[in-house]
């Protein structure tokens, strides 16, 4: 199964429903993914798949830490523009200094 399957709501929810365990559900799925029914392409489309799909999944991690830089600059900059105790020049210079 590949690995994109695992996270998408319908093959969680089959798992779930098919697992066995009361107290974590989701530790004994090997047995229920394997019965869960899907439509398989030709080995030569999921590798092509795969090496498309990796390029863009090994990006996320980047993607999300530049976010949250992105999210704490703006949080710390923002009030202090509106107020005006810091002006565009001075916020080009805290966004350097972070950077």
């Amino acid at each position: 199964m590949p690995k994109f399957l695992l996270h998408q709501p319908d093959t969680i929810d089959f798992a779930t429903r098919h697992s066995t365990g009361s107290t974590i559900p989701y530790a004994v799925w090997t047995s229920s993914l394997e019965d869960m029914p899907m439509i398989v392409p030709p080995p030569e489309l999921r590798s092509t798949f795969d090496e498309i799909a990796r390029q863009i999944l090994d990006r996320i991690p980047d993607a999300y830490f530049q976010n949250r830089t992105l999210a704490s600059l703006r949080d710390t900059l923002l009030p202090k523009l509106i107020s005006g105790e810091r002006r565009v020049k001075d916020a080009e210079r805290m966004i350097g200094n972070k950077s």
